[in-house]
């Protein structure tokens, strides 16, 4: 009799959830809005007016918050801010520093993201530091900063200011997108999301490194560019370089449009590397380990072309001193080429064939 009755109130506490789950299905394809339900009553929309001029920016510690830096239209300077139940932005000023940060014991933050709108004088500012553990970071244009850091575990930046001194993203979590940006140096970090490098110039020099994701570079000017990836495609289109432009890649093809540098390295151990309308005055760089190699109306001085499995198929536009070597696959030579020798080329592969042409 105990284990029917066990039985029972076993199915029928299954039936509960069951039911409560297709509800909240059925309810979530609808128009039916959770989040505007949990926020009602349990929101609070606050306006702080900022009362000193503010020379620098530190945001730190701000837990599952939106954070939001824009030109305010109007010149008041002040903060917006969207507080859930038991969660609070402490704000502070401080001789010049603007500083936010938040506090919060409650579970309200679940069903409804804090958010906090900075809006501040389209002006220049000395420091900008934001370090957020789980929330968006977005950084509109129309400000200048002497040094900007930004730092975010969990969740996208967005960054469109211009940036005297250095600029630094570390993203664990999320994407990144940088654009319209002006600054001296470049430096981006992240583990997991896409990253976005467009219409960026620096005086200095602009790194990027991404563990699991696409890096994507466009309309890019610089010193040196390097670009390091894990797992995800590189992709550059665009990319004015005074230096060296260095490409690697774990696992994931690179591929480079309508480049200018002085140097060109570029690597993969997994992936294909396409070039087109890339010009080095010097060295020309391209090594898979399992992928084939197709440059297409390019050139360099010191070109080298290696792949261990895979084709290499090259077409330059000046005349060289060619030699190429194929462990297995057929190798053609530019015939009957005219013209003064620009350099060398040095073309190999184990497994695969090799074309070399003269545009």
């Amino acid at each position: 009799m105990k284990k029917a009755k066990t039985v029972a109130f076993v199915i029928a506490g299954v039936l509960v959830v069951l039911g409560a789950l297709i509800m909240v299905i059925g309810l979530s394809r609808g128009s039916f809005d959770f989040k505007k339900i949990f926020e009602e009553g349990n929101v609070m929309e606050k306006t702080y007016v900022i009362q000193e001029k503010v020379e620098s920016i530190q945001i730190d510690e701000t837990n599952s918050a939106a954070i939001e830096i824009v030109p305010a239209q109007d010149g008041i300077a002040r903060i917006e801010t969207k507080e859930p139940k038991n969660y609070e932005f402490v704000i502070e000023e401080n001789n010049g520093v603007l500083s936010i940060q938040s506090k919060s014991n409650g579970m309200w933050v679940i069903f409804s993201s804090p958010k906090a709108t900075i809006y501040l004088p389209a002006d220049e500012y000395k420091d900008l530091s934001v370090n957020s553990s789980s929330g968006s970071v977005k950084i509109a244009d129309g400000f200048t900063f002497e040094t900007a850091n930004i730092s975010s575990s969990s969740g996208s930046v967005e960054f469109k200011s211009n940036v005297n001194g250095s600029l630094k993203i570390k993203v664990t979590s999320g994407s990144m997108t940088m654009e319209g940006v002006k600054a001296a140096e470049v430096s981006v970090d992240t583990s997991s999301g896409s990253t976005k490098v467009i219409d960026v110039e620096a005086t200095g020099d602009i790194k990027v490194k991404g563990s699991s994701g696409s890096i994507t570079m466009e309309n890019v000017v610089c010193d040196d560019l390097s670009a390091e990836n894990t797992s995800g495609r590189i992709s550059t289109k665009g990319v004015t370089a005074t230096g060296e432009v260095s490409l690697k890649n774990t696992s994931g093809s690179i591929d480079v449009e309508n480049l200018t540098a002085r140097d060109l390295k570029s690597q993969t151990s997994s992936g294909s590397i396409h070039m087109k309308n890339a010009l080095l005055e010097k060295i020309m760089a391209a090594k898979s380990t399992s992928g084939s190699i197709h440059i297409d109306g390019s050139d360099g001085t010191e070109v080298s072309l290696e792949a261990s499995s895979g084709s290499i198929h090259a077409e330059f536009l000046t005349n060289k001193d060619f030699s190429a070597s194929a462990t297995s696959g057929g190798v053609h030579l530019p015939e009957n080429a005219t013209g003064e020798k620009n350099g060398t080329c040095n073309a190999k592969t184990t497994s695969g064939s090799i074309h070399l042409s003269i545009k």
